[in-house]
């Protein structure tokens, strides 16, 4: 894993960070590297660690850092051109738009407020959200609920 300015992306593995940016210190297992909090830390395989900036693996990031930044920046634009939602993607998100209403009804009834929605609505709502629960993989997603098109 590896963040830049907050924003973090991670590599496949360790052989594809090597691949891509030649760090070919195989017995590294974990680097801690935040100069701007003089934090240097390197964990090799077995447990051994070691601190400080002299770590041939945080000299190493230190001299290519350049080069890691962009192999983040190109990385993560990769993933973000390439994103396309799954089929169980789309459902999970309308489920999520509606997870609100669902919520708002019950609190409201609970507390004996007005409700935004009627029983009957709510009801439809509630049979919308399990159709989409139970549809299976590539089939159609169920219509909304009439009060809800348009919303």
């Amino acid at each position: 894993m590896i963040a830049l300015d907050g924003d973090r992306t991670a590599f496949f593995s360790a052989v594809q960070f090597t691949n891509i940016l030649g760090f070919d210190f195989p017995t590294a297992k974990i680097i801690a590297y935040e100069p701007d909090r003089n934090i240097f830390a390197v964990e090799r395989i077995g447990g051994v660690a070691s601190y400080g900036p002299g770590e041939p693996e945080i000299r190493w990031i230190t001299d290519n850092t350049s080069a890691l930044e962009q192999a983040v920046i190109e990385k993560m634009q990769a993933s973000i051109t390439s994103f396309q939602p799954t089929w169980n993607d789309q459902r999970i998100g309308l489920l999520y738009e509606t997870d609100w209403m669902v919520t708002r009804h019950r609190d409201q009834r609970d507390i004996g407020a007005d409700t935004s929605i009627n029983e009957q609505q709510f009801l439809a709502l509630l049979q919308y959200r399990q159709a989409l629960r139970d549809l299976s993989e590539g089939l159609t997603f169920p219509s909304k609920p009439e009060f809800l098109v348009g919303d």
